[in-house]
């Protein structure tokens, strides 16, 4: 696996071991990582935002290349794997 960045005295690769092979993709999922402060789900809805974008600006290959930065990013952070449910009424409120 390719080594992508050095974070203090460990490699990319040591800090999230499903990160992807390529530094290209590593790099993009770097990116994304900056925002960790928000939190996994909005960094998912991100990720999500913008492949969506990138379909439908027509450039298919950056938003495959997301879609494998997506991948390796919920396999390192399977807690945004579901988003929350946007209602949360009970059927006593209705």
């Amino acid at each position: 696996m390719t080594e992508c960045i050095t974070c203090s005295a460990r490699t990319f690769d040591e800090t999230l071991p499903n990160a992807p092979s390529s530094e290209k993709h590593c790099r993009l999922l770097s990116s994304y990582l900056f925002n960790l402060e928000r939190g996994p789900l909005a960094v998912r809805e991100m990720i999500v935002g913008d492949i969506d974008r990138f379909r439908d600006l027509g450039a298919r290959q950056l938003a495959s290349d997301l879609s494998l930065v997506l991948n390796c990013f919920l396999a390192d952070f399977p807690e945004a794997r579901m988003a929350p449910d946007l209602c949360e009424c009970s059927q006593a409120e209705l």
